[in-house]
């Protein structure tokens, strides 16, 4: 009897124990659930890197998700032209978007803002967050005015290789472009007429000269062939008188130079009005007388 009652005592333990076991681990584990209540650290290097007409860049040192360990979730960024010191001011100023996923506790982070004013001032301000989310305290809010436009850039003619002096358009070229020299075509011909002195022997089988490419080089005067004479005209302003001319010259002159007969032709007329002048004045004398 006293072994079957201590038979039966350990089957109860042991039913016991499969319902209470269960219920005592639940509670255990529930007794160990730990709740984030840690938001990363506030941003205090917030800084202006880069400012132009109508943009500014900024950069900033990460936070961790846990104060300062780890790596938050995400950032909020914003600008205002007024400080952003306070929760009001935070609530109203302009939210930037498309900001960087923050990366390990540490590292630079940077980030462009873009289409702003020319010649404005702007604060601005950052705040980031973990995955509960906890949000950070705010950050520093730097002041940063953007520069001023610049005058117009005049643009400088494409029909001139050289720009204009006091325009941007770069250095002046040292160069100057290669012009195909012209071939020299040689001196023109000059038709020259040889008068006709009379009948004489009349060259045959002589070809006509070719004129040379090049230019001719002029021949050293010699003797005149005897086949053919010229008589080359003796260019002078003054002309000769009739009487030291010789018949051969004054006739070749008559015949074909029309310059030389016109001299003739002058020489003629004055004298006859000087015979005339010389009649009329000796017959005033002798009217007078």
């Amino acid at each position: 009897m006293a072994i079957g009652g201590l038979l039966r005592l350990i089957c109860f333990l042991l039913v016991l124990g499969a319902y209470v076991a269960p219920a005592a681990a639940q509670t255990v584990t529930s007794s160990f659930t730990v709740v984030d209540t840690i938001p990363p650290a506030a941003i205090t290097d917030l800084r202006a890197t880069s400012i132009t007409e109508y943009s500014v860049t900024l950069a900033w040192t990460a936070p961790g998700d846990d104060g300062t360990v780890g790596t938050a979730t995400s950032y909020d960024l914003r600008y205002a032209t007024f400080p952003i010191t306070s929760e009001g001011a935070w609530a109203a100023a302009t939210q930037v978007t498309g900001e960087p996923g923050p990366h390990a506790s540490g590292a630079t982070e940077t980030c462009m803002i873009i289409r702003l004013t020319a010649y404005t001032t702007y604060y601005f301000a950052i705040r980031s967050s973990d995955e509960i989310p906890n949000m950070s305290a705010l950050s520093n809010s730097p002041r940063v005015t953007t520069l001023e436009e610049g005058p117009p850039v005049r643009p400088t003619p494409t029909s001139s290789p050289y720009p204009e002096p006091g325009s941007d358009a770069g250095p002046i070229p040292t160069s100057v472009p290669s012009v195909e020299p012209t071939p020299d075509p040689g001196p023109e011909p000059i038709a020259t007429a040889t008068p006709d002195i009379g009948p004489g022997p009349t060259p045959t089988g002589t070809p006509e000269p070719t004129p040379p490419s090049t230019p001719p080089v002029e021949p050293t005067p010699g003797p005149t062939p005897s086949s053919t004479p010229t008589i080359e005209p003796t260019p002078s302003a003054t002309p000769i008188p009739l009487d030291l001319r010789s018949p051969e010259v004054i006739g070749a002159d008559m015949t074909d130079s029309r310059g030389h007969g016109a001299s003739i032709w002058v020489w003629i007329c004055l004298g006859i009005l000087g015979l005339l002048t010389v009649g009329l004045v000796f017959r005033s004398i002798r009217q007078w007388r």
